[in-house]
């Protein structure tokens, strides 16, 4: 089975299974980090509106809050990602009851 493929194949298989066998980047620190961190924004939005959000998705690097999740504040995809939704939150382009949603 394995001879019939062509290498291109092959090589994407070996690609894919030494991924496999890579030690995974998200560990369960990260993992807590990443929740604990969406909860306290949540918590903000939930407290004091989506206004009290500016300071910490405008400048995530200065923000009290992310300072304090330093594995979140390593990852910028991430960091990019979490600032960008609850931004569009707050300008209404997501309506809080229907953000993780299907239409």
């Amino acid at each position: 089975m394995v001879l019939a493929n062509p290498r291109a194949v092959l090589a994407e298989m070996y690609r894919q299974f030494r991924g496999i066998m890579r030690k995974n980047e998200y560990t369960n620190e990260y993992q807590r980090q990443l929740l604990m961190l969406l909860y306290e924004l949540l918590e903000l939005v939930q407290d004091g509106g989506l206004k009290v959000l500016d300071e910490h998705i405008e400048s995530p690097e200065n923000s009290p809050l992310f300072q304090k999740y330093p594995l979140m504040l390593r990852d910028k995809a991430l960091v990019t990602f979490i600032s960008d939704n609850f931004r569009l939150m707050a300008m209404g382009k997501i309506k809080r009851a229907r953000a993780g949603r299907d239409p």
